[in-house]
C-alpha cells in the first residue's frame, strides 16, 4: 500500500463519523466540518502507522489516547494488516469503554480493548504509542509515560446556553461546551449525575441534553470530570430572560478545578 492510498483509506474510515452537533450551524455545514475533522484525525493516525511500519509490524503494540472513530475502533485488525503489510497485535487502552471501544476482543481479532487502569498491571508490550486529539502519534518509553501523556486535562472555554427559562429547565434542553481535550477520559455530570455526551471537532466540542428538572436553587450545575475527578464546574442560571442583552453575557458561571493531571 502506498502513502497516497493510505490517505484515501483513512478517509473511508470516517464515513459514519460526521455528526450534527453544533447548535449554531446548519446540519449540512456541521456534517461537512465533522467529516473533515474526522478524516484529518484518521489521516494523522494512518500516516504515523505507515511511516513506522517497520517498527510496528509483527509486534505487540499498546495504543493510547484514541477517541471516536479510528483505525482501532470496531475492527478485527485485518485492515491494519493490509496497511502495514504484516500483522501486529494491538492492545488499545481506553479511559472508559464506549460505543467505539467496547472492552475485549472478538475471536481471531488482532485488536483488543482494555481499561487504561490495567495498562501497567502486567508486563506490557515492548512498544507504546500515544495519539493526541489531532491524530499525531509518538512513541512512549513505557506504559506509565504513555498513560500520563494520553488524554490531557480538558479546558472549558465557554458553554451555551448560560441562562434558560423555567420552561426550558422543566423540559430539558441541549447544551454545547467548547474548549479542548474533550476525549475518552472526560465525563459530563449534570446535577451530580452522568449524562450521555458526544465529542466533536477533534475534542474541542462536547454536546449533551440536560435532563428535565435538574434545577437546584435557581441554577443547573454541571461538572466536567477527567478520569473520575472534577476538572471544571459550571452553572446555568434558570430564570426569566434578562433585560441585559449585551453580546457575550451568557449569565452562567464556572470555575476550573486546580490540579495536575491524574494518574489512573
Amino acid at each position: 500500500m502506498t502513502r497516497a492510498s493510505v490517505h484515501v483509506a483513512s478517509a473511508l474510515l470516517v464515513g459514519l463519523a460526521a455528526l450534527g452537533l453544533v447548535l449554531t450551524q446548519s446540519p449540512r455545514q456541521t456534517a461537512a466540518r465533522e467529516y473533515a475533522d474526522a478524516a484529518s484525525y484518521n489521516r494523522g493516525i494512518t500516516t504515523f502507522l505507515f511511516d513506522h511500519r517497520e517498527k510496528l509490524t509483527e509486534r505487540d503494540v499498546a495504543v493510547y489516547g484514541v477517541s471516536g472513530m479510528s483505525p482501532f475502533s470496531l475492527t478485527s485488525g485485518a485492515w491494519l494488516t493490509r496497511l502495514l503489510g504484516a500483522p501486529s497485535r494491538w492492545h488499545v487502552h481506553v479511559a472508559r469503554a464506549d460505543l467505539f471501544y467496547p472492552l475485549g476482543a472478538q475471536p481471531g481479532s488482532l485488536v483488543s480493548v482494555r481499561p487504561e487502569s490495567s495498562a501497567c498491571v502486567e508486563r506490557g508490550p515492548a512498544i507504546h504509542v500515544v495519539f493526541d486529539s489531532d491524530g499525531q502519534g509518538r512513541f512512549a518509553t513505557d506504559c506509565q509515560a504513555a498513560v500520563e501523556a494520553s488524554h490531557p486535562l480538558p479546558v472549558v472555554e465557554a458553554w451555551q446556553p448560560g441562562r434558560v427559562t423555567p420552561q426550558m429547565a422543566a423540559t430539558g434542553f441541549p447544551l454545547a461546551i467548547t474548549g479542548s481535550d474533550f476525549g475518552n477520559a472526560v465525563t459530563l455530570l449534570v446535577d451530580g449525575r452522568p449524562v450521555p455526551a458526544a465529542q466533536a471537532r477533534r475534542g474541542r466540542l462536547m454536546t449533551a441534553t440536560v435532563p428535565p428538572n435538574a434545577t437546584s436553587a435557581g441554577t443547573i450545575a454541571f461538572t466536567v470530570e477527567h478520569r473520575g475527578r472534577p476538572a471544571f464546574q459550571g452553572r446555568i442560571v434558570v430564570g426569566p430572560d434578562p433585560e441585559d442583552k449585551t453580546p457575550g453575557n451568557t449569565g452562567g458561571s464556572g470555575a476550573t478545578e486546580q490540579r495536575r493531571a491524574v494518574r489512573p
